[in-house]
Order: C-alpha cells, then structure tokens, then sequence
C-alpha cells in the first residue's frame, strides 16, 4: 500500500504517543507491605532440649508455647527425629475406674464413649 512521508506508517509519532498515553503511570501510592514475621529457629541444644521433655510428658502445646514456636512445628521437630507422638489413651486401671463410675452415675457406655471422642466399638 503506497504511502507518503517515511517509514510504513506516516502517522507512527502519533501511535506512539497515543500507546504512550495508555500506559499506566504506576501506583498511585507507594505500596506498604506488612512487617514479616520473625522466625523463631531453635539450635540444636534447643530441640534436644524439647524432644527430652516431651519424651518426659510435656504436652506439645506446652512446649510450643515455652520455646515460642507453632504446635505444628512442635510436631514436624518430632517427625523429624522419629520421636513416635504421644497417644490419648488412658492406663488401664484408670480406664476401668472411669467406665465403672460413669456407668454408676446413669451414663451409658455409649455416651461415656462420645465424651472421651471415642468410637462406641472401643468402650
């Protein structure tokens, strides 16, 4: 297609500034971005330290709270090690006496089941 002026498109300044035009000039506002959180990383000593009084009883949410770190990494520094989890069991006698007084007071051995969140096939 003939043209006059130079180049392919006689009217280019003209497209360029409009596409110039278009574009965004940028934030309005500079964006403020939230602090990050610090992490807490313990050492060697520390995980030693923690594994030792979980091991002993301490609960994982205890533990979380003393050494200032979530209840799930609690649990991933002992997977890690392959520190088996604690189970919610009760001794023997303790389980025994539990059914026997509930049982007592009127309370079925179903609903005794419900209240320690176990399945009625267990009580």
């Amino acid at each position: 297609m003939p043209c006059s002026g130079s180049g392919v498109y006689p009217d280019q300044g003209e497209r360029v500034q409009t596409l110039l035009e278009m574009t965004p000039e940028g934030p309005k506002r500079p964006k403020i971005r939230t602090p990050r959180q610090d992490q807490d990383r313990l050492d060697s000593v520390e995980i030693d330290q923690l594994i030792a009084q979980y091991r002993a009883g301490a609960k994982a949410n205890e533990l979380a709270r003393q050494f200032k770190i979530n209840r799930d990494t609690v649990f991933s520094i002992l997977k890690r090690r392959g520190v088996k989890r604690h189970q919610r069991v009760l001794p023997p006698n303790q389980v025994q006496e539990a059914i026997v007084n509930a049982y007592a007071s009127g309370l079925s051995l179903a609903a005794f089941g419900a209240r320690l969140s176990l399945h009625p096939s267990i009580v």
